[in-house]
């Protein structure tokens, strides 16, 4: 593994290029997608910087509330938890939505079905970008032991762990690039308010099931029998089958 990379005397943590280029890939898919809905393509500058606050802010925040005990940590053991919190991708996800939804709208005369549609394939390779970032640094988001041919120790990772597991981060990345070129396809094919819906629904249903499954083989902490991660899996799989259920009546 590789935690920090060294470039011209520096030393970069891998996981943080990692986030940083999956921002940048994520706004130029941006970019290229509002072309295709015949948009002025700088729009995604205040876009992207929406998104990145809301993401950033999300991740954050339910990676804190993931790791706290609010019944027994003092408020010095909250303060360093909260300022040592990593950042948890659904928690983003789902603070994204609400600033897709609610505020770039009013910024933007753009409709929300194609604003959301045009930033799926974003979420998708962004997604796969970060999580090689988390493969290279070992940052502990990998799976439970395993004797089977594909794990993978990471003894030198910011996490370490020196028996075999499952290398999730490496399967998320590659199962998501992999959904990257059909979700992009989907949107370049789009021509009607229908076929935005179906990209959105289609997304939402399978980051959903794919993270739910992929927690049962992960390192995670319970709630009620299942992950933090799960719970709000549970939620995408449930919206995702409400719009498509009510596609008709959204539309």
């Amino acid at each position: 593994m590789l935690p920090e990379i060294e470039i011209l005397n520096f030393s970069i943590p891998s996981f943080g290029l990692c986030v940083f280029l999956a921002y940048l890939v994520g706004a130029f898919f941006l970019r290229f997608n509002l072309k295709k809905i015949n948009k002025t393509q700088i729009l995604y500058i205040p876009i992207s910087l929406i998104i990145l606050v809301f993401s950033f802010s999300g991740a954050h925040l339910f990676s804190f509330f993931e790791k706290v005990n609010l019944l027994s940590d003092t408020f010095d053991t909250l303060a360093y938890k909260f300022t040592h919190s990593g950042l948890n991708f659904l928690g983003g996800f789902v603070f994204s939505v609400v600033g897709i939804y609610f505020i770039i709208p009013k910024l933007i005369k753009i409709d929300r079905l194609h604003l959301f549609s045009l930033l799926m394939p974003s979420l998708a390779i962004s997604y796969s970008i970060g999580r090689i970032g988390c493969l290279l640094s070992g940052d502990g988001c990998y799976g439970i032991s395993t004797t089977l041919p594909i794990g993978m120790s990471f003894p030198n990772g910011s996490v370490p762990v020196f028996e075999n597991v499952y290398p999730t981060p490496l399967f998320e990345a590659i199962i998501f690039f992999v959904f990257f070129f059909y979700i992009q396809n989907c949107f370049s094919k789009s021509q009607t308010k229908e076929d935005h819906l179906t990209n959105i629904i289609i997304t939402f249903f399978i980051f959903g099931l794919f993270r739910f499954l992929i927690e049962f083989i992960r390192i995670n902490t319970k709630y009620f029998y299942l992950s933090q991660a799960q719970w709000i899996s549970l939620c995408l799989i449930i919206v995702a089958i409400i719009l498509f259920q009510f596609r008709r009546k959204i539309l």
